[in-house]
């Protein structure tokens, strides 16, 4: 049996909301609803996103989804301002990110920067401080737009470098910032980061930073000489002694 466009529309309305009856805090089945209802009309599809927003208010990916979904609309002006009223409400780093990859999208790199520096300001506030595998974001992911998009790697270094007078005991920025000189080419300067980061960093950093030189130097064969190889390997036993470093 074919159904009328109406009665499709009625069947899948009710099939949602039976959806919602069961996953009422599920910001997944509120935006595929509200995706559904704009195939027929901005109004409806609006008014289901305004209630799943009074349903979960705490859902910050529901916020994110709902600015996509405007952005996916061709209504960026209201994602700006829904970003913009996300970020009083919450003010998270990875917020910051997706405004400014959206500003990015929309504007240009001139607005994603403008976004990177009210970022930059509000999470190097301590108070504003979260936790160590997501502080240096805004930084790596500004210093990869102006390398991919803007092809600036220069930029990007910049960045970057303004982000260790914060981040310095990070190892979790280190190592981020050590890819960052990999994939521009310049291996050796990554090797020197991490050697005069390993002092700064806690032991578990201390780890990972003897990883990654061992694996750089091992990647690129950096002075051309395998006793410098063993000298490394042999460096690290000493300085962090352990079972997994034992054999090597």
């Amino acid at each position: 049996m074919r159904l009328s466009p109406e009665r499709l529309y009625h069947f899948l309305h009710m099939a949602y909301l039976r959806w919602l009856s069961c996953c009422y805090f599920c910001p997944d089945v509120w935006i595929s609803f509200a995706k559904f209802e704009a195939q027929y009309s901005w109004e409806r599809a609006t008014a289901v996103l305004d209630k799943a927003g009074a349903a979960i208010p705490g859902s910050l990916l529901l916020r994110t989804a709902y600015c996509d979904f405007l952005e996916e609309q061709h209504h960026a002006d209201d994602a700006r301002s829904l970003y913009e009223k996300t970020l009083r409400d919450f003010n998270e780093p990875i917020l910051w990110i997706l405004f400014m990859q959206f500003e990015r999208r929309q504007r240009g790199a001139l607005a994603a920067r403008s976004v990177f520096s009210r970022g930059r300001a509000a999470l190097c506030h301590p108070s504003l401080f979260l936790a160590a595998g997501w502080r240096f974001r805004c930084f790596s992911e500004t210093a990869d737009l102006e390398r991919n998009a803007n092809r600036d790697p220069a930029q990007g270094l910049a960045i970057l470098k303004a982000g260790m007078t914060h981040f310095q005991d990070d190892a979790q920025y280190v190592l981020g910032f050590a890819e960052y000189l990999r994939q521009i080419g310049d291996a050796f300067n990554a090797v020197a980061l991490l050697q005069q980061s390993i002092e700064r960093v806690d032991e578990a950093g201390k780890a990972a930073l003897w990883d990654k030189i061992v694996l750089l130097q091992a990647q690129y064969a950096l002075d051309g000489d395998i006793n410098r190889m063993f000298d490394l390997e042999k460096q690290f036993r000493t300085q962090l002694p352990s079972k997994t470093n034992a054999g090597i």
